[in-house]
């Protein structure tokens, strides 16, 4: 099976369990770049609450997701950094995968589909999800095959922004927030929950 979704920076982790069936990630890279959407955002939380990190885009001549630059002007890389570490430093996870972050982070990528596509990557191997990605050829507003999933603008800000609920409601342990954040970027289950992120992955595709 295949999954169409659009280029997501570090997606919301209930996104990665979608992926648990699929054989192939397809990247949306032939439609529209929308604003206010996780394509450039994502959301971590600590003990001050829940955080957006968002990563500026230049705004040129094409609207093509594909064309977007990243806007190096400003300093965001060093921000989302002090960021995830204000919210993860003490994380039981965090000395095993935060330098692997810090690395992509620190190369200039220039186009946002691209550095998207290259936290992905790592979340996959880190998760230990083993899936080929894919770029789509053109864009079609409904796709009919049987074997592609169209995930497209599932996942929402408006739709899907965290929620602070009842802690112990929560789905996994967060150790430095009092109520359980929902719907947070994948970077929250790795660094909290490590090798069990994939049991966690798992009963939510289930559910």
């Amino acid at each position: 099976m295949q999954i169409l979704i659009e280029s997501q920076y570090l997606s919301p982790w209930k996104v990665y369990s979608e992926f648990i069936n699929a054989d192939t990630i397809c990247i949306e890279q032939c439609e529209n770049y929308q604003k206010q959407t996780y394509r450039n955002r994502c959301y971590i939380a600590g003990a001050n609450g829940i955080l957006p990190l968002i990563v500026p885009v230049q705004h040129g001549n094409s609207k093509y997701i594909k064309d977007i630059k990243i806007e190096y002007a400003q300093r965001w890389q060093q921000v989302h950094l002090r960021g995830i570490k204000s919210c993860y430093g003490k994380a039981p996870f965090f000395e095993y995968h935060y330098s692997k972050f810090e690395e992509i982070y620190m190369t200039k990528t220039p186009f946002l589909i691209d550095l998207n596509q290259k936290f992905m990557t790592l979340c996959l191997e880190i998760l230990k999800l083993k899936k080929k990605i894919t770029h789509s050829k053109l864009y079609e507003l409904r796709v009919f095959e049987k074997n592609i999933q169209d995930i497209r603008n599932k996942y929402l800000p408006d739709t899907h922004f965290p929620a602070l609920i009842p802690k112990i409601d929560g789905i996994y342990y967060q150790p430095h927030v009092q109520s359980f954040a929902s719907n947070l970027s994948v970077l929250d289950l790795i660094f909290n929950e490590g090798t069990n992120a994939m049991n966690i992955m798992y009963n939510n595709e289930q559910n």
